[in-house]
């Protein structure tokens, strides 16, 4: 428990993270305690959730277990909304993962800001244990006054929006902890996010069924062996997402400044490299070296077996509604993997 006087020091050294954190470009930067994140575990075991989120949840809501020489919580969140991205991937590819801020790449631009930043603590003096997917970050960031919530179980910061990227470092050093955001800031009677998504997944405000969202059929069901095959009845609202969906956030009127395109005003390179290329096609046949120069840069966070891309392609395909996709559908009947196989003889019938 963080004492409830802090030293001239302890507060110094709290306004020097502050400062190195805009310095390298992060929207907001606040500290809170090592206490249990006891919400978020109630909230789970409420809900049916896969066991292994719910292992997940469990874990990371015990910051002093992560990290029994902790003192304090810094979090830290990254405005990705600033980055332009390219119309010909929105349409395919959440947000989050063209913004390669998501458990950054070694050598992408913000790989070297986390870099810079745990270089400072270390001048600082202080031992650190970065959160690695396994502390509850939301509610952390909660906490420390970072973010509030949306209706749509996103992390909004205020002023900025849902386009953010959250990171959390667990140090030995006592900083003054901030006080905790309202939990939700969200127009009273708002539902426009729920109204978006296009599979029912969000069935209230708050409540979302991890298994009926987008994310978990093309991206973290067949990273979870549960299967690769995507149940029939579930494809039709998948449309021609390939990984991950943006609907409820795109709707979202909290987040109407992040996503004007006058708002962003830095150009990826490697996205602009990767939109030259990019097209379902190159993806449901996976060319030689397609997968390493266009879709493990922005698509690595889940899975790493370039058929599940191939099968998602064939599934946005079907729904597309464009017959000119039948021939590169028909050609696909022979692949070795029997989802990519399955899935396109059932875009086929689609668009037949």
């Amino acid at each position: 428990m963080v004492s409830g006087k802090m030293t001239t020091g302890s507060r110094a050294l709290a306004e020097r993270v502050r400062a190195k954190a805009a310095e390298l470009g992060f929207c907001k930067c606040g500290f809170t305690t090592m206490d249990d994140l006891p919400r978020v575990s109630e909230e789970a075991s409420r809900r049916r959730y896969p066991d292994f989120f719910q292992q997940m949840v469990e874990r990371g809501s015990h910051p002093r277990e992560l990290y029994p020489a902790g003192r304090s919580i810094i979090v830290l969140a990254y405005d990705f909304s600033r980055i332009r991205f390219p119309e010909k991937l929105t349409p395919h590819i959440a947000r989050t993962y063209l913004s390669r801020t998501y458990f950054p790449l070694a050598g992408s631009p913000m790989r070297d800001r986390l870099d810079a930043f745990e270089a400072f603590l270390e001048e600082e003096g202080i031992a650190f244990e970065p959160d690695r997917n396994a502390l509850m970050m939301r509610p952390a960031a909660l906490r420390a006054g970072v973010i509030t919530f949306g209706r749509n179980n996103f992390a909004y910061v205020d002023g900025v929006g849902s386009l953010v990227t959250l990171y959390g470092y667990l140090v030995d050093a006592e900083l003054p902890p901030d006080e905790p955001s309202p939990d939700c800031a969200c127009p009273p009677g708002c539902h426009t996010c729920i109204d978006a998504c296009p599979t029912g997944a969000l069935k209230a405000a708050f409540d979302l069924d991890l298994e009926k969202c987008i994310l978990w059929d093309n991206a973290i069901c067949p990273r979870r062996g549960t299967g690769p095959e995507i149940p029939e009845e579930r494809r039709d609202p998948i449309g021609e997402h390939v990984h991950g969906c943006d609907a409820c956030q795109e709707a979202c009127p909290r987040n109407q400044t992040a996503l004007d395109p006058a708002h962003a005003t830095e150009t990826d390179p490697v996205l602009e490299r990767i939109a030259l290329e990019f097209s379902l096609e190159s993806l449901l046949h996976m060319p030689d070296g397609f997968y390493d120069e266009c879709v493990q840069p922005i698509m690595y966070n889940y899975v790493r077996d370039p058929a599940v891309f191939q099968r998602n392609a064939a599934v946005a395909m079907g729904n597309s509604g464009d017959p000119r996709y039948i021939p590169h559908l028909e050609s696909e009947l022979d692949n070795p993997d029997d989802a990519v196989r399955s899935h396109a003889r059932w875009a086929i019938g689609r668009l037949s």
